[in-house]
């Protein structure tokens, strides 16, 4: 759905502001992409488990 892509989007943004601030994150999976589903928003993408960065 269009807002799946929209969470997707979300972790994708996350990775570069990261890596324009000098992180590499080294773990990109769909195991570290989390979804979050507010009743008064819209889905929102996170990038997790910056561990090996």
């Amino acid at each position: 759905s269009r807002e799946l892509l929209q969470a997707v989007r979300d972790a994708m943004k996350a990775h570069r502001r990261a890596w324009e601030v000098g992180v590499s994150h080294r773990d990109v999976s769909t195991g570290n992409v989390l979804i979050s589903e507010r009743p008064e928003d819209r889905l929102r993408g996170f990038l997790r488990d910056f561990d090996y960065s």
